[in-house]
């Protein structure tokens, strides 16, 4: 056997066929060069033969690994790869190490095809003290958590419509001659939207293929947001700021639009390239699709470190196809408009309309689709008060909602895994290089932790008695 890539056979089949993909094609290398290490009666065993070697029935452990070290060995494997079935890699720790041990480079492949070389050394990856330290910071801040918690409700600005707000109804800025059967109408909400206002407009103006007509829905901005969208041939719109609510406003859009495609866009998310709009409709083709959402990328300039974070967790490079999870995002989203006309975002929210909604769609059979394809940048450089007046206001609005039922089980989860995902945020910031490695460690439990308060006070006030 003379393989010089080690490939561990630990993920699902489609996750193994990309990773053997991308390593043939990158790496330069023939299915001759690589030894394939898995379970018996791994797929991989009949077909690579003499290149494949079984640790035996069952998952991976060291006790069935160690023994087979000499003959691993022998191979003179440079390099080994890890596919993973998770993006942090937990369960991992043990394949970790004795690949090290047996290669001199080794890389994780996460689900969503992306590389991620280990850098810990052995007794870092067979000792696992980062968890357990993230587990003391994030109880020494659950001490100490009522000191800084009143602080952090007194600064709460969430975005509830009130309960006597007025009826929404809309005046006329400016029309344009119709443009004649558009497939889509572009749905832009706005209020003191200047800075990208421009931009944004320029760039949804010059997308390729579908004609669309665009829809402004202002909330009597008071900058110069209706000057710069009066230069481009749109239709305006205006409601008075005491009525808003989002999903009212994206409401009136629809019932305004003339196309049969509803587009919701952020006013400043901002279209990656001139695709964007075709890539975004695209999946609707299918009658079973409720609801398309793309990714969104954070701003340079614009995005705290955690946000980025965040951004990379719910937006990744594989498309997913939903029919029982609610994750939707409306600043970059397309419904078909007969969907949309007979099940309205609700207006009596203040946030999470979209997942709401999603929700209710995959009740009717519908399924929604993620598409990476369809990508805009569009973040938010949020201070941690802000981080934790966002958490508070999302979770208050699901666990009366969506998750009314589940509250509870959702917050002792978020607990659970609170040292976890402190871990995956400090390997995101050294990885990117956004802070070095010490203050990495102390930053991201505090984060995490703070996003969790805002969750578990969200619970606190809307339990029953």
């Amino acid at each position: 056997m003379s393989g010089k890539l080690l490939l561990f056979c630990t993920a699902p089949p489609e996750t193994m066929a990309m990773a053997e993909k991308k390593i043939l094609t990158k790496a330069n290398q023939s299915r001759d060069d690589i030894i394939y290490f898995g379970p018996s009666g791994s797929s991989y065993e009949k077909k690579m033969n003499l290149n494949f070697i079984s640790w035996g029935a069952g998952h991976f452990s060291l006790l069935k690994a160690l023994p087979l070290f000499r003959q691993i060995k022998t191979a003179n494997p440079l390099k080994a790869v890890i596919p993973m079935n998770n993006i942090s890699g937990a369960r991992y720790e043990s394949i970790s190490f004795f690949a090290r041990l047996i290669a001199e480079d080794v890389t994780t492949m996460k689900p969503d095809g992306s590389f991620q070389q280990i850098k810990e050394n052995l007794l870092w990856i067979l000792l696992q003290p980062e968890p357990k330290f993230h587990a003391v910071i994030i109880a020494v801040l659950e001490l100490f958590s009522p000191l800084f918690l009143g602080g952090l409700l007194k600064k709460i600005k969430i975005a509830e419509p009130p309960k006597n707000r007025l009826s929404m109804t809309h005046k006329t800025i400016k029309e344009i001659e119709k443009i004649e059967a558009p497939e889509v109408s572009v749905i832009i909400r706005t209020y003191n939207e200047e800075k990208y206002l421009k931009k944004t407009l320029e760039m949804v103006l010059a997308q390729e293929g579908p004609t669309a007509e665009v829809i402004i829905i202002d909330s009597e901005s008071t900058d110069s947001t209706i000057d710069i969208a009066k230069k481009f041939p749109l239709r305006i719109f205006t409601i008075p700021k005491k009525s808003f609510s989002y999903g009212g406003s994206l409401n009136l859009g629809a019932k305004l639009a003339n196309g049969n495609i509803i587009v919701n866009l952020s006013a400043h998310a901002l279209p990656a390239n001139k695709q964007w709009l075709k890539n975004l409709i695209a999946p609707l083709k299918d009658k079973a699709v409720g609801g398309v959402y793309g990714k969104e990328l954070p701003i340079d300039g614009h995005a705290g470190l955690f946000e980025k974070k965040l951004l990379a967790d719910a937006f990744g490079k594989k498309r997913l196809e939903n029919k029982n999870n609610p994750f939707f995002s409306n600043a970059n989203s397309a419904i078909p408009k007969s969907i949309l006309l007979e099940t309205a975002f609700d207006e009596t929210v203040g946030w999470a309309e979209d997942q709401i909604w999603a929700a209710r769609i995959q009740k009717k059979k519908y399924k929604t689709v993620y598409e990476p394809d369809a990508m805009v940048y569009h973040s938010h450089n949020l201070s941690m008060a802000q981080n934790f007046d966002r958490s508070f206001a999302y979770f208050k609005v699901l666990f009366r909602t969506i998750n009314q039922s589940n509250s509870k089980e959702i917050v002792a989860d978020y607990r659970s895994r609170l040292a976890k995902r402190a871990k995956e945020f400090r390997q995101f910031l050294t990885d990117n290089e956004s802070t070095s490695r010490l203050p990495a460690f102390f930053y991201a439990p505090y984060c995490e932790f703070i996003n969790y308060l805002g969750c578990k006070s969200a619970w606190r006030e809307t339990k029953p008695d």
